[in-house]
């Protein structure tokens, strides 16, 4: 039902594109000027900035904020989700996406000293933060947020098919071993802390 929807980290407007076509008029962020010209074409608005300045400078306050593979890339992850707190509609919505460190194949790789390709999709080439689902949680706590749905996007990969068991043996949970990624949601709440991340904590919330 949103009708105004900023998408930080739009890339080439595919995404956004989806939304125009349902009815949505769709604000992209991209600051690379060739997947922003693209998506020029298919979007509303495309702002050239960086995530930080955009958010502050996006015009009427969007219904929702996508935050889709962002954060992980980001210098300063909790001052975007501060100012995409202030951004958003009253009643608005942040949805993201976040890789998950907790995967079978990651923790297999840590424990060889293995960064690997295979891993592919789950790390990224630009690596500046990585997460498992409590760690985004307290992350999105931090910068004003509690989560309200979080979903596993769940794959194996044959890198680190026998250490599932033994992972499962000691007692971790089966969905953070085969999520790829952590597909959710999250709404305002109360005034964004100043803590570090390492002290935030997730309010209580449908999650609990």
């Amino acid at each position: 039902s949103a009708r105004r929807v900023l998408d930080v980290g739009c890339g080439d407007g595919a995404l956004g594109a989806a939304l125009e076509a349902r009815g949505a008029r769709v604000a992209g962020v991209e600051p690379d000027p060739e997947a922003a010209a693209v998506a020029s074409s298919r979007l509303s608005l495309v702002l050239p900035l960086r995530a930080e300045e955009a958010l502050a400078s996006a015009g009427p306050r969007p219904d929702v904020v996508i935050l889709a593979d962002v954060l992980e890339h980001l210098l300063d992850p909790l001052a975007v989700l501060r100012a995409a707190r202030a951004a958003l509609a009253p009643g608005g919505l942040l949805v993201f996406s976040v890789p998950n460190a907790t995967h079978a194949s990651v923790l297999a790789g840590l424990f060889r000293g293995l960064w690997t390709r295979e891993l592919e999709g789950i790390v990224a080439d630009d690596p500046r933060l990585y997460a498992g689902r409590a760690g985004w949680v307290s992350l999105l706590a931090a910068g004003g947020f509690r989560v309200t749905s979080l979903r596993a996007s769940e794959a194996r990969t044959p890198f680190a098919s026998g250490d599932r068991e033994a992972f499962l043996s000691a007692g971790l949970d089966p969905a953070e071993l085969d999520a790829v990624q952590w597909l959710g949601t999250a709404e305002p709440a109360g005034v964004p802390g100043t803590t570090d991340i390492r002290g935030a904590v997730e309010e209580d919330g449908p999650l609990g």
